[in-house]
C-alpha cells in the first residue's frame, strides 16, 4: 500500500472485502432465488409438482440466504492508526483502542480466512468486528496463522503489559 505520510493509517483488510461482504452473498442468494422461482413456475418438470417440495426448497433458500448474509455481510474495513483501530472508513470511521480488544480470533478452516476482534465494550458495530485480513491467502496456506492477527495480538499484549 502506498502511504501518503508516515502517520497514515495502515489498512489491515484485504481489497476483496467489498466483494465478500456485498457481491458474494447477493450473488448466491439471487442464483438460489432464480432456482426457486423456476421451481414454483413448474419449469423444472414433475419434481416441482408437490407443494411440500416447493415449500421446502423455498425455506432452504431463505435459510441459506440468511446464513450467507450473516456470515459475510458483517465484514468491515479495518485500519490501524497507532494504537487505535479505525473501523469502516479511515477518515470518518469508528475509532477503537487496541486496549478495548479482548480477544483476536481467526478462522483457519473456512474458504475465506477472517479475523474476529472481540471487544470489551459495545460499539456501533456491536461487540465484535470481523474482517478479511490482507496478505496470506487461504488456498496456499490453509492452516497458517495470519500475519495481521499475529501483529494485532502482539501490539495488544504490549499495550496491556505494564512497564
Amino acid at each position: 500500500m502506498i502511504q501518503t505520510s508516515p502517520n497514515a493509517p495502515e489498512r489491515l483488510t484485504d481489497g476483496s472485502t467489498w466483494y465478500w461482504s456485498r457481491v458474494f452473498p447477493t450473488l448466491w442468494s439471487t442464483l438460489l432465488g432464480i432456482f426457486v422461482v423456476l421451481l414454483w413456475m413448474g419449469v423444472l418438470g414433475d419434481v416441482a409438482e408437490a407443494a411440500g417440495v416447493r415449500a421446502g426448497v423455498t425455506a432452504a433458500w431463505v435459510g441459506f440466504s440468511v446464513v450467507f448474509f450473516r456470515m459475510f455481510g458483517s465484514l468491515v474495513d479495518v485500519w490501524l492508526d497507532g494504537d487505535d483501530l479505525l473501523v469502516g472508513d479511515p477518515a470518518r470511521g469508528t475509532r477503537i483502542s487496541l486496549r478495548d480488544v479482548r480477544e483476536v480470533r481467526e478462522s483457519r478452516l473456512r474458504q475465506v480466512k477472517s479475523i474476529t476482534l472481540e471487544l470489551g465494550r459495545p460499539t456501533q458495530w456491536g461487540t465484535s468486528i470481523t474482517f478479511v485480513p490482507k496478505g496470506l491467502k487461504t488456498f496456499l496456506f490453509p492452516y497458517a496463522s495470519s500475519p495481521v492477527a499475529d501483529r494485532l495480538r502482539e501490539r495488544r499484549e504490549r499495550l496491556l503489559t505494564p512497564g
